[in-house]
């Protein structure tokens, strides 16, 4: 199983213990990720992706794009047209969800709320108050 993590643009892969030796593994990236490094190498241990060595029967670098990546692998399994209505409908809820938030934000000049004690406080945005 691998999984990823993203953080301030680096990207970390891990690789699952429970992973038998001979399962194939795919990493789909912009860059070759994850390998294991020289000294691990040095002393045989089998830390990490191995896309380089000769040995190498398992590990599978796709570089470029992750969107168009998993594209091609699920029409190459035959599941392209599900996960492109999958795609689809989860943009709409983000958008829809997006809008959302930026009605809410827009709405909350001159919104009361309640503070712990159940005391209503009346907030306002000063630039809406009318001067006299």
């Amino acid at each position: 199983m691998l999984s990823q993590t993203i953080e301030d643009g680096e990207i970390e892969v891990r690789i699952s213990v429970g992973v038998k030796d001979t399962c194939p593994r795919l990493l789909i990236n912009r860059e070759k990720a994850g390998q294991r490094d020289r000294l691990m190498r040095l002393v045989g241990m089998s830390s990490g992706l191995d896309f380089d060595s000769d040995n190498n029967v398992r590990d599978v670098a796709w570089l470029g794009d992750c969107d168009e990546g998993c594209q091609l692998l699920a029409d190459k399994l035959g599941w392209g047209d599900e996960l492109k209505q999958l795609v689809e409908s989860e943009h709409k809820k983000i958008d829809i969800q997006k809008a959302k938030e930026e009605k809410m934000a827009k709405e909350k000049v001159g919104t009361v709320s309640t503070t712990d004690d159940g005391i209503q406080d009346k907030k306002e945005d000063d630039t809406k108050k009318e001067w006299l």
